[in-house]
């Protein structure tokens, strides 16, 4: 009875156990996961994330505690565990996990994933890895996490921007650094779309004889719809950088819909040099100025601000402030004096003078250096104003009256994925177009792709389900777009490179009117067909016998629509040799055929293997190999012994009787004998074979009637 009870028990626990194991191999924990703030992540952000986990395989009596373990992969970064996290309390096992922020960071590259280790413990220990992906929205952060159903980020896209969508504000002041100073220098800058561009990471480059200053070179900032913000740089000016305007070139990456951007941004610097600061000790000095455009177009107006400071021991009375390297074809004081009279700067104090000006549209592109000069008494001093300038001049020997020069569109680069396309197949085609004028705007551009026709084929390019024609509503002066199609290339192209055609229709401004113009550009694109060649198994008789030059053959056939190119074919292996290890065959047509065949010498009885390698190039120049095993049994040829029906053996001496030779004359006596008989009845055999004949040739002469009378 005893016993019964202690089985059915354990029969019990058993039945118990299964369906947790049960459960337990079909099923992991599911897992929500919502963030803080629940309006989304911004690109580059810390944040905090909660985790709810349910397990349907348990109940909460089946563990007592969880440990979870959090990972940022791919788009993300950091990591946070916690141990001993407890239960619910509900009937099927459920658990929450809190990340504090700071604990992982959302890079905002695009989707990205969390690796999740859970372990538990009680009267389950079991534990899991699985991984979840976090999907992120425009302007790089995310709003949704969903572990079961992916959710795409929305198929609208912004407009397409032309050129810079990030500039340096328009007026924003000259940056200005003496050698040898250390600066922060504030740069503004702006967002010109109607896009909320998020967090950017900016990548500064300093010109020769700067450096940063416990600064990194890579810093962030935030951009709304048309906001500004300002980017800082602590700086240090080397002592052996000379007077002039240097740059300092920005490097922006942000996301702008489904697409990361980089975009390259200069900031012009002025730089006073060591000389001539030795000049302005104790002493009148332009301290800074300011344009009211980053950069001043040909022909038109802008505003210039000097900032002069007395840095004498006393108070300047009637202070002259000059400007001087004006020009009637290079800039010129618009409505006003080029000197302006300050009547009183006191000791240390600074004024700010603002000059009108109007640029000439025969201007090229570049610094246009001003100086200003201050005279107080017998006192003068001097310094340079730098005045970028967008010309409209293409260059230095234009002749007044000429007008703006058309602004050309060209093609910059262009990729097709790899170095050649196949045929029959599609092709990822994108074209970098740049306006080359360094004035004037393109607008109403359309974009027209087709394939060229040369001698053989009207065109092997179609568009893959899509148009062939684009429409960009803007292009600035020196601004690149890009577009990308799929191309179907013709399935029975020949090899070779085919062209395609991109025509530009396109407008612009040109001394006040607008003109209609038109371009066009062509590539080429080499188009391939697929490598089908191909070798068949090696034709050989097995067993082989030593001693025998057995042939061995392989048929092969070009199916593709290439040639292949330097066909060759090797053998080697064991147990044989041959005098043809080496054969070079040439040039496989399209279509042909036909047959390698090699004579091998076995060397010993046993097991015979080799190889054929075939090494060809396909149209791409490409090596590649085939190789062809083959296999046989080499068996030794045994001789059998050949009996004479005509010899008999000699016999053996009988003893006490005649000696051998007598026997030997017996025999030939015998022979002989026999050798008469035979010539006897041979002879006999003849003469009655002649007589019949005889008789049978007087039968033949009978006349019928006697043989009727005979009859």
């Amino acid at each position: 009875m005893a016993g019964a009870v202690t089985l059915l028990m354990i029969t019990m626990l058993i039945l118990a156990a299964v369906p947790a194991l049960t459960a337990h191999a079909a099923s992991e924990p599911t897992v929500s996961i919502t963030t803080d703030p629940k309006s989304g992540i911004k690109a580059f952000d810390d944040f905090s994330m909660d985790l709810k986990f349910v397990h349907n395989a348990y109940t909460d009596r089946d563990v007592t505690s969880v440990d979870v373990t959090v990972t940022g992969v791919g788009g993300m970064s950091g990591s946070y565990a916690e141990k001993g996290i407890r239960p619910s309390g509900d009937s099927v096992l459920g658990y929450q996990l809190h990340v504090p922020e700071g604990k992982i960071t959302y890079t905002g590259m695009g989707s990205t994933t969390l690796l999740i280790d859970v372990k538990y413990n009680g009267k389950v220990t079991d534990s899991y890895s699985f991984q979840r992906t976090v999907y992120s929205i425009d302007g790089g952060g995310n709003d949704q996490y969903d572990p079961d159903e992916p959710v795409t980020p929305s198929p609208m896209d912004p407009p397409k921007v032309a050129g810079n969508a990030i500039i340096v504000k328009e007026g924003s002041p000259l940056q200005t650094i003496n050698a040898g100073q250390s600066k922060t220098l504030r740069i503004q800058l702006s967002n010109t779309t109607n896009s909320i561009l998020g967090k950017i990471q900016v990548t500064s480059t300093l010109p020769e004889g700067m450096t940063f200053n416990s600064s990194d070179a890579t810093k962030s900032i935030y951009l709304g719809r048309k906001e500004t913000a300002e980017l800082t740089l602590d700086v240090v000016g080397g002592k052996e950088m000379t007077t002039g305007t240097q740059t300092i070139q920005l490097k922006a990456m942000y996301k702008y819909g489904s697409e990361i951007k980089t975009e390259e941004i200069p900031v012009y610097l002025k730089v006073t040099g060591m000389d001539e600061q030795a000049g302005t000790s104790g002493s009148l000095a332009v301290t800074s100025y300011k344009i009211d455009k980053s950069t001043v177009p040909a022909g038109e107006s802008f505003k210039l601000s000097v900032t002069v400071q007395n840095n004498t021991a006393k108070a300047v009375q009637g202070l002259q402030v000059k400007l001087d390297g004006l020009a009637t074809e290079g800039i010129t004081v618009n409505g006003g004096l080029d000197t302006q009279t300050v009547q009183n700067l006191g000791k240390g104090a600074s004024t700010t003078l603002t000059y009108n000006m109007a640029t000439s549209k025969k201007l090229e592109t570049g610094n246009q250096i001003l100086t200003v000069n201050l005279k107080n008494g017998e006192e003068e001093v001097s310094s340079k104003v730098f005045v970028p300038v967008k010309g409209t001049k293409t260059s230095s020997g234009d002749e007044e009256g000429v007008g703006m020069s058309k602004p050309q569109i060209i093609m910059q680069s262009y990729s097709f994925g790899e170095s050649s396309v196949v045929g029959g197949q599609t092709f990822p085609l994108t074209l970098n177009v740049k306006n080359t004028s360094s004035v004037s705007a393109i607008e109403n551009v359309k974009m027209t792709i087709e394939s060229a026709p040369d001698e053989t084929t009207g065109g092997v390019f179609t568009p893959a389900n899509s148009s062939n024609t684009f429409f960009i509503a803007r292009v600035p002066a020196g601004g690149v777009f890009s577009e990308s199609i799929d191309m179907l290339v013709k399935a029975d192209a020949a090899p070779k490179s085919y062209g395609l055609q991109v025509k530009f229709s396109y407008e612009a401004v040109l001394d006040g009117k607008r003109e209609t113009l038109e371009a066009t550009e062509t590539i080429t694109v080499p188009v391939t067909q697929p490598d089908r060649f191909e070798v068949n198994e090696v034709e050989m008789y097995s067993p082989i016998y030593l001693g025998d030059s057995p042939s061995i053959s392989v048929q092969y056939v070009n199916q593709g629509k290439s040639t292949i190119f330097n066909l060759s074919v090797e053998a080697t292996g064991e147990n044989f040799t041959t005098g043809e290890s080496k054969s070079y065959i040439g040039n496989v047509e399209s279509g042909a055929s036909d047959s390698f065949d090699l004579s091998i010498n076995p060397v010993d009885v046993g097991p015979l293997s080799g190889t054929l390698k075939f090494t060809y190039e396909d149209a791409n120049g490409d090596t590649k190999e085939i190789i062809r095993e083959f296999s046989a049994e080499v068996m030794q040829m045994d001789m059998p012994a050949i009996d004479d029906p005509g010899m008999e053996p000699m016999p053996e001496e009988p003893k006490g009787g005649l000696p051998m030779w007598a026997w030997i004359l017996i025999g030939v006596g015998g022979a002989v004998v026999i050798a008469v008989v035979v010539i006897v009845v041979v002879v006999k055999v003849k003469a009655h074979k002649k007589r019949l004949l005889e008789e049978n040739d007087e039968f033949d002469d009978i006349p019928e009637d006697d043989e009727d009378q005979q009859q």
